[in-house]
């Protein structure tokens, strides 16, 4: 559940909020009154364009603006990552101790009626969590190199976002 809880808020970090070509959105943002930001393109033009509309702003104050964007849409990767890797390897500790239930069940006693469902309900642990394992990470690692791509989108978009307020503006190194 935390897996999928951290790869909703990801998802909604990445959200663009517009349709069309970030140069025409950097386009309508200098000619018409900012509106509601709804992604990280909106937000770093809302932040950049309000400060060139005070005296004294450099390039060095829009890279700043930039850099707080990107890491707002890096936010929750690493931790994504992180819990993506976790599952499996939390069904392959079930698996070791369901195998030590099962061994643990077979040196006590012979061989007998009672020992043998032992054996197969240690053996059962042993695929359960196995399977919990992979069904959770398997589908958690493919949402991760999912929202990776749209990480790299926007950041490519704020790039682009940045180039072109910057050229537009003539802005001051």
């Amino acid at each position: 559940l935390t897996m999928w809880f951290v790869a909703t808020l990801r998802a909604l970090n990445l959200r663009r909020g517009f349709s069309g070509s970030v140069q025409e959105r950097v386009e309508a943002a200098l000619r018409a009154v900012p509106s509601e930001a709804r992604g990280a393109v909106d937000r770093y033009l809302q932040s950049a364009l309000g400060a060139l509309h005070r005296s004294g702003t450099c390039q060095h104050h829009l890279e700043r603006f930039l850099e707080i964007e990107r890491e707002r849409v890096t936010d929750y990767g690493v931790l994504l990552m992180g819990l993506v890797t976790v599952a499996p390897l939390l069904g392959l500790l079930g698996t070791v101790s369901g195998m030590i239930e099962t061994f643990a069940s077979m040196q006590t006693t012979t061989l007998t009626h009672a020992t043998e469902q032992t054996v197969a309900g240690g053996i059962s642990v042993a695929l359960i969590s196995t399977q919990l394992g992979l069904t959770v990470g398997v589908p958690g690692m493919a949402a991760a190199r999912f929202l990776a791509r749209f990480e790299a989108k926007r950041v490519r978009e704020l790039l682009q976002a940045h180039s072109v307020l910057v050229q537009h503006r003539q802005v001051p190194l």
